[in-house]
This record gives C-alpha cells, sequence and structure tokens, in this order.
C-alpha cells in the first residue's frame, strides 16, 4: 500500500466503490455497518435487565469497546483510502495503473448497492436472516416487514383525512345556519321561536290568575 497513490485520476469507479466500502465498514450511516453497530447498542442498551450483575457491568464494557473499535476503524481506513488514492504515485504500477474490467466493477457496485440497500431497508435482511439465528440461538427478532407501527401510521393517516374532512362538513354548515340558511329553514326557525314566546306568556298570564285568587 506504501507503493501507490494516485489512483483516484486512474481508477476513479474503484475509488468510489473502496470508499464505500470504508464507510460500511468504518458503521457510518446510511450504510450497513451502521446497523448492524446500532443493534449491537441496542442489545447494550437492555442490559440492565439481566438478571446477573456480572453481566450487568460486563456489557457495559464490551459496548464501551465497540465505540472504540468503531472509532479505531475509521480512522484505519481513512488512511488506507488517503495512502491508496490520493496524493501522488509513489511507484511506477501506480503511475500507469488503469481501470480493472467491466465484470470486476460490476462485481464491486454490486456489493456497494447491497450495503447502501441493507443500510436503509434493513428489516428485509433481518427477516432473511431470522432462520439461520433461530438455529444458531434458538430465538430470531420480531417480524420486521409490515411491522404494527407502520399499520397504526396509516390508520392514523387515513383517520386525519376523515376528521379533516368532517371538520371542513360541520364548519360549511355552520357558516351555512350563520348565513340564515334557506327560506324554509328560516322560516322553521321563526314559527319555533314565535311558539316557544308565546307559552312562555301563556304561563306567565296563569301564574298571575293564580297569585290573584290567593286569599289576601
Amino acid at each position: 500500500m506504501e507503493h501507490l497513490g494516485g489512483l483516484i485520476h486512474r481508477m476513479p469507479q474503484t475509488a468510489f466503490v473502496f470508499l464505500v466500502g470504508c464507510v460500511a465498514i468504518s458503521a457510518l450511516p446510511p450504510l450497513n455497518g451502521f446497523v448492524s453497530e446500532w443493534l449491537t447498542f441496542q442489545a447494550i442498551l437492555l442490559s440492565p435487565q439481566l438478571p446477573s450483575w456480572g453481566l450487568k457491568f460486563l456489557v457495559p464494557a464490551v459496548g464501551a469497546l465497540l465505540a472504540l473499535s468503531a472509532s479505531l476503524a475509521a480512522a484505519c481506513f481513512v488512511k488506507a483510502f488517503g495512502i491508496s488514492f490520493l496524493g501522488r504515485p509513489r511507484a511506477s504500477a501506480a503511475a500507469n495503473a488503469r481501470e480493472t474490467d467491466g465484470l470486476s466493477l460490476a462485481a464491486m457496485f454490486l456489493l456497494a448497492a447491497l450495503c447502501l440497500v441493507a443500510g436503509i431497508f434493513p428489516g428485509v435482511f433481518i427477516d432473511a436472516l431470522a432462520p439461520v439465528s433461530k438455529v444458531l440461538v434458538g430465538r430470531s427478532m420480531p417480524h420486521q416487514i409490515g411491522i404494527e407501527w407502520v399499520r397504526g401510521q396509516k390508520q392514523r393517516s387515513q383517520a386525519d383525512k376523515r376528521g379533516q374532512r368532517a371538520s371542513q362538513t360541520v364548519s360549511r354548515q355552520v357558516n351555512f345556519f350563520k348565513r340564515g340558511g334557506c327560506p324554509r329553514q328560516r322560516d322553521a326557525a321563526s314559527k319555533a321561536t314565535s311558539f316557544h314566546h308565546d307559552g312562555n306568556q301563556c304561563r306567565r298570564q296563569r301564574l298571575r290568575a293564580m297569585h290573584a285568587q290567593l286569599p289576601s
């Protein structure tokens, strides 16, 4: 590697897929290395639920070592990319390098694409590997595709749309009645109001008559 350098100008496509691999192995988003490390950290966050106190102290220490290894991997592959692809050629072989054949490039781009897809849609790969983990450790992670929160989001969005339509309908009706509504409705409302007013007057007259009949 010390005899290389400047390959990014002569092998740009190889430099790109090598950079994608460096980012993936350094556990940076949005590639597969970040997903695997995040799942490991999630397991570490659940360590307080373990029954043994020894494991409760051991698992966080393992998490700290995992974070340290991720940072060391990032530093290592930044140096590897810089020495191999940046700078000037340090040997005649690097100065005369040419891009590799199409099949090798296709294989490298396929692997880089898989790293990206696994980082964006990890549930597909988790479900595919569930039988393997079931055989090895006897358990597997919950099914990821079609999980409840996805369906819940859809149901909530549909309920929100129905609620918006209902509120719009109610607001239109309220505005309609504020403007007075149609003539029939206005007539019905006026008749009901007059009938209610006449009934109140009749009750007041009866009360006055009863008071007048009482002995003084």
